[in-house]
């Protein structure tokens, strides 16, 4: 059987001191008491998804814990919910509730009006009740853990996100790569995008790790937080103010969110999830539309854009100095344009959490204004291969690691900003 789940018109931000009052528009009391012994709410958002369900339910009822022995089904349970379904994804969801019944799966049914019938809204409400239900528990290091319904998570998907918040973090982001027969079945021109592309996301998090170090997220680390493998904590979740319901994007407004009230953030390589590569994806923006575009962008014999190496270091490193400067009050103003030093000192002088000091501050924008600075200053983007090639050479210039370059000083900034011909990474 399937609960209803009644959206009211509209479903705004809860203000994180009323938020134990708020109500998420589901009801809740048709659903069985969370288990005593449950530590982890995983959610799926689902459309029309048929073909895929039965996969993607076997992939988190056989999960195992880190010894490798099966994770006890009483520790965990499965929010479903399908919303404005037109195909057998509920008869497909109720027939496998019924061949597994010791297996939490709860199963939600919605239709949702079409302002309101886009993932952000169902994600939302959905983490609204995973967070109601742990918040019912004594359990301790409790997650909320969203995937989504073309997306087979890792055997060990679970005990991995658990195992950061145990270890401290507010919030985790696992990997999330293509099924490998899907990638096989990529476009040519597709896939080597693709390829180039976790490439040098994989230098991009590594130069970050240098120049801009985040205790809570040390290397080896990624960068990636999108709603297929995404897992906070529910106090962390109630003090970021939930997940913005928002069309698109809704798992980057979120960690958004995160990072103004300076949450933990923990990309970790340990949590791993693989994905479909349709192209007729369910949300405006997301990877299926970032493969289209990649296909045509190769058909068309268009170059591969990405931000320049030259662009990353100078974002890093800057980012560096304003937190340096936020936390240090006799710092020196004399790095920044003369229009910005009355406002960075007032801010300094608040003593403001970081995150605070950095959003009031507009950041983004002065960190773009020193880059811009007239008359020559080096490219914002630049083709894949040779942003490669010059994130390698500035990374093997490096001496220094994370552990020596807190202050930001790594010889990073100090390479030789002509390497050799870039090779292609392929």
């Amino acid at each position: 059987m399937s609960a209803t789940l009644a959206l009211p018109a509209a479903h705004p931000v809860f203000a994180p001191d009323a938020a134990h009052r708020r109500s998420t528009g589901i009801d809740a009391a048709v659903l069985p008491a969370p288990d005593p012994r449950c530590r982890a709410v995983v959610i799926i958002p689902a459309r029309n998804e048929e073909a895929v369900l039965t996969a993607t339910l076997d992939a988190l009822r056989l999960q195992i814990d880190d010894g490798g022995s099966p994770l006890p089904h009483d520790s965990y349970e499965v929010l479903l919910l399908l919303n404005n379904c037109t195909d057998r994804s509920l008869a497909v969801a109720e027939r496998y509730a019924r061949g597994h019944p010791g297996f939490l799966l709860r199963l939600l049914t919605c239709h949702l009006p079409p302002a309101q019938a886009h993932v952000g809204t169902a994600r939302r409400a959905l983490m609204d009740l995973a967070c109601d239900r742990l918040e019912l528990l004594t359990t301790p290091h409790t997650a909320i853990l969203s995937t989504d319904a073309d997306t087979l998570v890792h055997a060990n998907w679970i005990a991995a996100n658990l195992g950061e918040i145990e270890a401290g973090a507010d919030a985790v982001g696992g990997t999330i790569e293509l099924l490998p027969d899907d990638l096989d079945a990529l476009d040519p021109g597709a896939r080597l995008a693709y390829e180039r592309d976790r490439l040098y996301q994989r230098l991009v998090a590594r130069f970050e790790s240098l120049l801009d170090p985040d205790p809570a997220d040390p290397w080896p680390r990624h960068l990636q937080h999108f709603g297929a493998s995404l897992a906070c904590t529910p106090a962390i979740y109630r003090l970021a103010g939930g997940l913005p319901p928002v069309k698109p994007l809704e798992d980057v407004a979120f960690v958004d969110a995160l990072r103004k009230v300076g949450a933990r953030i923990r990309h970790s390589p340990a949590v791993r999830t693989f994905t479909s590569a349709r192209l007729d994806g369910r949300a405006e923006v997301g990877l299926s539309g970032q493969l289209r575009l990649w296909q045509q962008e190769s058909a068309a014999g268009l170059p591969h854009l990405v931000d320049s190496a030259e662009w990353l270091e100078h974002r890093f490193a800057t980012l560096a100095g304003l937190r340096r400067f936020n936390d240090a009050p006799s710092s020196s103003l004399s790095a920044y344009p003369a229009a910005w030093r009355e406002r960075l000192r007032d801010l300094q002088s608040a003593a403001l959490p970081t995150p605070r000091f950095l959003e009031l501050l507009d950041a983004d924008t002065l960190i773009e204004a020193l880059f811009l600075v007239p008359p020559d200053h080096p490219p914002r983007r630049a083709t894949i291969t040779e942003t490669i090639a010059r994130l390698r050479h500035r990374l093997a210039s490096a001496t220094t690691g994370p552990a020596n370059s807190a202050s930001g000083s790594s010889n990073l900034l100090s390479f030789n900003p002509r390497p050799p011909a870039p090779a292609d990474p392929a």
